[in-house]
């Protein structure tokens, strides 16, 4: 009783602290007119089993999250019969892209705040069978709710940050707490495995399983598509094109000074820059018109027909643009305030990647791309000399473009693995042996 308390107590401090920020992001942005009201559990659909068959609740936080359980959720509606899949998110961008990438899925809801009275309104309204959590968002409540329903929690695509792997073990009773409502934890890599096993969590619930990402890379678009696509960004024949995916603040200023040089220099040189996050595409419009370039953006085109730089001011853009790439820059490496991004997105298509020194977030991709020499991971100060390296050596692009697909294609299979884990905790699922069942109210 007393932990639950505490727990409440300092997740509402939390709560205060993060309050005025959030309020900021309303007032200036728009963020969170919807997720925050739906996050107190208002409006969340009665959800009910189809003709006896599980419930399954799915949790993915990010846009990458999204794409990586895609084909697990697909998998998994295919193996069993009349199951019912209910897709979490926590942002409004969360939720646009579980709805778009996830469409299969029967319900999409927003995740409950981890308060004890928003936890348990929501779950007055479902009684999943199955909970599967993606990466590492862990929600105490959340989770202690599922397994006093009688779900089975599993986590998928595991992995910690060395950062949260110290605040868990600094937290050991808590942590010993959380991790104990986890029936089974599918990680990417022995690094995560080794670090879940320093929290404290037992060997017997942990597997390798890979990274879910290996098996959710885009599709090549058609050539038609292609064309069109080349036709409104304005790209000829005779264009190099830079794109320069999931960029934070402050790496496009960085990497606008860094590259102005090599635009005035190479009138073929097209950059396409795709920030991470929605609410600053006005900040980098006004930074690319400082330096004075000429650029069109996704949303309102452009004034010239051959514009230098194209801002790509909306979501779900990115991934077909890789495609357009003879090299590819994977940004939020070069500030330590994030990690690193998804390198495969680009590799996928055989693209050359750059990436900058921060990968600690990805460190199983990092560490495979450079075994495999599929990246150059280089400084900010050196990225203008390695663009212009590569601009004159087409033959270390193609290198680099085949050691990606040979890593790309030896990392595929996660999906497999990891129902296979699934099917072993939860066989009666797959033989869909449950009776009708619905939610109480």
């Amino acid at each position: 009783m007393w932990f639950s308390l505490l727990y409440e107590v300092v997740l509402f401090l939390l709560f205060l602290a993060a309050l005025p920020k959030a309020l900021y992001e309303c007032l200036r942005y728009g963020k969170h007119k919807t997720n925050f009201i739906k996050r107190l559990g208002f409006g969340f659909p009665k959800i009910s089993a189809k003709n006896g068959g599980p419930i399954i609740w799915v949790h993915a936080v990010s846009v990458g999250e999204c794409h990586a359980a895609n084909p697990l959720i697909k998998r998994l509606q295919a193996q069993i019969s009349d199951v019912t899949i209910v897709v979490s998110s926590v942002s409004e961008t969360g939720h646009a892209e579980a709805k778009k990438t996830i469409h299969t899925a029967d319900y999409h809801v927003y995740l409950p705040f981890d308060f004890y009275f928003c936890v348990k309104h929501v779950f007055r309204f479902v009684s999943p069978d199955m909970v599967i959590l993606c990466e590492g968002d862990f929600w105490y409540r959340f989770m202690k709710e599922a397994k006093k329903q009688g779900a089975i929690s599993v986590v998928v695509n595991g992995k910690v940050s060395s950062e949260s792997e110290k605040m868990f073990c600094r937290f050991s009773a808590f942590t010993k707490r959380m991790f104990s409502l986890v029936d089974f934890l599918c990680v990417q890599s022995d690094l995560y495995k080794m670090r879940f096993l320093k929290m404290g969590v037992p060997a017997s619930k942990i597997a390798v399983t890979g990274n879910l990402k290996c098996d959710s890379l885009p599709a090549p678009i058609s050539d038609s598509e292609l064309a069109e696509l080349k036709s409104r960004i304005g790209i000829t024949k005779d264009d190099k094109v830079l794109v320069i995916g999931s960029t934070h603040d402050p790496e496009e200023e960085m990497i606008l000074h860094a590259l102005a040089p090599i635009i005035a220099t190479h009138p073929e040189l097209k950059l396409i820059i795709a920030p991470r996050h929605p609410e600053r595409f006005e900040a980098v419009a006004l930074a690319i018109e400082k330096h004075g370039f000429s650029y069109g953006t996704w949303t309102k085109g452009s004034r010239v027909a051959h514009p230098q730089i194209y801002l790509i001011d909306a979501m779900g853009i990115l991934r077909k643009c890789y495609q357009l790439a003879d090299i590819a820059i994977v940004a939020g490496s070069f500030t330590d305030k994030v990690g690193g991004h998804n390198i495969m997105e680009p590799q996928a298509f055989g693209i050359p990647v750059l990436t900058g020194p921060y990968m600690f977030s990805q460190p199983q991709l990092i560490e495979c791309a450079l075994f495999y020499n599929a990246i150059l991971q280089v400084e900010g100060s050196e990225l203008a000399k390695t663009i212009q390296q590569l601009l004159r050596e087409p033959e270390t692009c193609k290198k680099l473009g085949r050691c990606s697909l040979d890593m790309v294609e030896a990392l595929k299979g996660a999906t497999n693995r990891t129902s296979d884990k699934l099917y072993n905790l939860a066989p009666q699922f797959f033989a869909c042996n449950k009776q009708p069942k619905q939610a109480t109210i």
